[in-house]
């Protein structure tokens, strides 16, 4: 299988080439996505990627809430 299928990268680090994740993509790589955002911005991305693996393979009962990083995107709720 094509490395970007299981190692592909945001847009804020892939620069939109062929590697940049997309659904139905198997895994997302965070590299370099810190030094081009921030320390918040990456806590969102790992939570939102945490959530759609836990909806994508059906084991939300499973899965812990997770804490908004950006909290005035949603009020400040807990998803």
């Amino acid at each position: 299988a094509p490395q970007g299928e299981f190692n592909s990268y945001h847009p804020a680090t892939s620069h939109f080439q062929h590697d940049t994740w997309e659904s139905g993509k198997f895994v997302l790589a965070f590299n370099g996505v810190l030094s081009n955002t921030s320390p918040e911005v990456v806590q969102a991305l790992y939570g939102n990627y945490y959530e759609l693996a836990c909806q994508m393979n059906d084991v939300q009962d499973q899965c812990i809430a997770i804490q908004e990083p950006l909290p005035w995107l949603s009020g400040g709720e807990v998803r």
